[in-house]
This record gives structure tokens, C-alpha cells and sequence, in this order.
């Protein structure tokens, strides 16, 4: 009976919830798998296995096999990379990475991969471990990228309903259930959920590449309110990050 080969690729640890009374269910984002589960034994009580290595947010090199009849992996070892540990000594930061953590975890099809989306969230993720007083910027920069990533992105340089384009003054109704901005008369005929301002719309498009901290706290709400719309659940970190972030 031939056994699973060992792969091998650079992950992301997103959660960890115990399993009986010694493993663990880890969730990890690996580069060359996507989004995987899997069960890592006696994690909870043996130090010698994996001692500190299986951590939140930390990058690790992670050696996992497939498990018959299960859709579970079997975590084999791992090897620490990168512990970022600047964002779990900052509970504001902490926050900020547990709601990508979160974003990643549930709206990312298991076993998908994006190599290209895993490189930037490495290198959103070194960038807070860094440089904390700009996270916030980092956090809505990956949190716009990840969106077109998944075909999200929001509609600006047109209608989104009538496809047509016209003079904008002032300000930028927006319409979550189209997905972008409604012109005079469409929005007469749609429910408008948020109005961005000229900071907020040239910042999505790439024209302005700094906000003011009222503006980053606008936009992050508006995207977040955005995408929970789209899959019709909450965050539950928003709110934690929202609080700390303030």
C-alpha cells in the first residue's frame, strides 16, 4: 500500500482550537497548497514535536500529508521562518493580523492556492512586524488587493448598474449590491449604503497613496461592511480590532 508523500511548503498559521486532549486542528494558509486543515498530535502536551513553532501568524516551513477517507491533514513537522513576534507583543497589531487571519479563513476556498496573494500577505505581514505605525495602511492595502484577488473589486470608473460614465462632484454613492458607484439616475432607483469622499475614491483607485487615521478608519469600515455583505456573515475580530485600533 503506497503512503502519502510528504509535502513541503511555506505556511501561515490562521487558528489553532484543541482536538481531544493532547492534538491540535491547525488551520494554515500554505503557498503551495492553499488553505489547508490538519491534525497535529500530541501538539497540545509535547514540546519536543513542535515546541514553540505552531503559533499564531507565525511563517513557518510546514511537512503534512494527506489522510485517507479524511479531509484533514496529518501535520508532520514544521520549521519556523518568521514569528513576527512585534505583532504579538502590540495588542493593536495582534488585532490587525487576526482579522486578516479571519478574512483569509473564511473566504478563501481550501485547498486553492495563490502564490502571488501568499507573497503579499508575507509581505503585509513583515511590514506591521516593522514598521506598527503604518499597520493600518498595510491592513487596507492587502485588504484591497485580497478583494480583486477574489473578483471583488469595487466598480469606480463607471456605473456599475448602467455602465455609464459621467462628471462626479463632491462625493461617490456607493451601492454594495452592485458592487461600485451609482450615477444621479441610478441612484435615484437604488438603495445607496455609503458615500466615499475624493480621499477614499482616489485612494481605491491608486491616485492618492497616503490617508489621514479618521480616513484609513472610514475606508476600513465601508470595505469591511462591504465584504460582509457580499457573504452575509460578520467578522467577529472587526469589532475586537475596531476597538483596539482606535
Amino acid at each position: 500500500m503506497l503512503h502519502p508523500r510528504v509535502l513541503k511548503s511555506r505556511a501561515i498559521i490562521l487558528n489553532m482550537r484543541p482536538f481531544g486532549e493532547q492534538d491540535k486542528i491547525i488551520d494554515a494558509w500554505t503557498e503551495k497548497s492553499g488553505r489547508i486543515s490538519g491534525l497535529a498530535k500530541s501538539a497540545q502536551k509535547s514540546r519536543k514535536r513542535f515546541g514553540g513553532r505552531l503559533d499564531y501568524f507565525s511563517l513557518v516551513e510546514l511537512h503534512y500529508q494527506e489522510r485517507p477517507h479524511s479531509i484533514l491533514y496529518f501535520i508532520q513537522s514544521c520549521d519556523l521562518l518568521q514569528s513576527f513576534e512585534n505583532i504579538k507583543c502590540d495588542v493593536s497589531q495582534s488585532a490587525m493580523a487576526s482579522y486578516l487571519c479571519e478574512l483569509i479563513l473564511r473566504m478563501m476556498q481550501e485547498k486553492q492556492p495563490d502564490e502571488g496573494l501568499f507573497f503579499f500577505f508575507v509581505q503585509t505581514l513583515e511590514g506591521m512586524n516593522n514598521t506598527g505605525q503604518e499597520s493600518m495602511m498595510k491592513v487596507l492595502n492587502f485588504k484591497l488587493y485580497f478583494m480583486k484577488s477574489l473578483g471583488l473589486q469595487l466598480l469606480l470608473n463607471r456605473c456599475c448598474q448602467c455602465k455609464s460614465v459621467w462628471e462626479i462632484y463632491g462625493e461617490y454613492p456607493l451601492s454594495f449590491r452592485q458592487g461600485g458607484l451609482l450615477c444621479p439616475a441610478c441612484r435615484k432607483k437604488n438603495l445607496v449604503d455609503e458615500v466615499l469622499s475624493l480621499a477614499l475614491y482616489e485612494y481605491i483607485e491608486g491616485k492618492r497613496s497616503f490617508l489621514s487615521d479618521d480616513d484609513q478608519h472610514k475606508l476600513h469600515r465601508i470595505l469591511n461592511s462591504y465584504l460582509e455583505y457580499q457573504y452575509g456573515f460578520a467578522f467577529r475580530s472587526f469589532q475586537y480590532l475596531n476597538y483596539f485600533s482606535k
